[in-house]
Parts: C-alpha cells; structure tokens; sequence
C-alpha cells in the first residue's frame, strides 16, 4: 500500500489533470457554441436579403429546430433574434476568434514595453 502522502499527491495530480481538462472542454464548447451562433445570425440575415421571409422566420426556425433538436436548449425565438442582432452588429467590426490583444494598436502605445506600464 502507498504511503498516505504519496498517495494524496497521486490524487491530487489525478484531480488537478481532470479538472484542467473539464476547463478545457468547456472552452472548446463555448467556442463552437459562438461560432454556431455566428453563422445562423449570418445564415438569417442573407436568406431576409434573399427573400420576401419577414419576421415570422424566426419563429418558424425555432420551431423547425425545437423540433429537430428537443433536448437541446437555446433555440428560442427570442434567442434567434438576439443571434441576428449580434451578427448585424459585429459584422463589420472585428474578426471573431481574434484575441483582443492582437486588435491592439500597438503604434498608439510606444510599443509592447510601454504598455506593460500599465499593469
């Protein structure tokens, strides 16, 4: 039998391992989950621009993928708008997956050693 501190750093790295994937995977999810939102407010907007479909779309897309998807959250009428709005908003503005440290305009700052100043 292991010695009660050797077997408690075992555990604890075991837990430690198990915890820093969990955060993983969530990032990973939320990721995915940003950019499925993404392109079905992308998806919306071209098929309004393409067709007659007012505003009753949304309500029949949640519908259609309630429907499709009943254990899945999220696909609220009110949701999908928020999505559209989201889209209409940003598209014009940065890149989505860009980290917010690469959109810092680091000529305006005297460079990396002079914003550091600031922490």
């Amino acid at each position: 039998m292991l010695k009660n501190t050797e077997y408690n750093k075992f555990i604890k790295s075991i837990k430690e391992r198990i915890q820093a994937i969990q955060i993983k995977v969530a990032v990973i999810v939320n990721k995915e989950l940003l950019l499925l939102y993404w392109e079905l407010g992308e998806r919306i907007v071209e098929k309004q621009k393409l067709t007659a479909w007012g505003r009753s779309l949304f309500f029949q897309i949640s519908k259609a993928l309630k429907t499709a998807f009943p254990g899945v959250k999220g696909f609220y009428e009110q949701n999908l708008k928020y999505m559209h709005q989201w889209y209409l908003f940003w598209k014009e503005g940065p890149v989505i997956g860009k980290q917010l440290v690469g959109q810092i305009p680091w000529e305006d700052t005297g460079g990396v050693g002079n914003f550091y100043q600031f922490f």
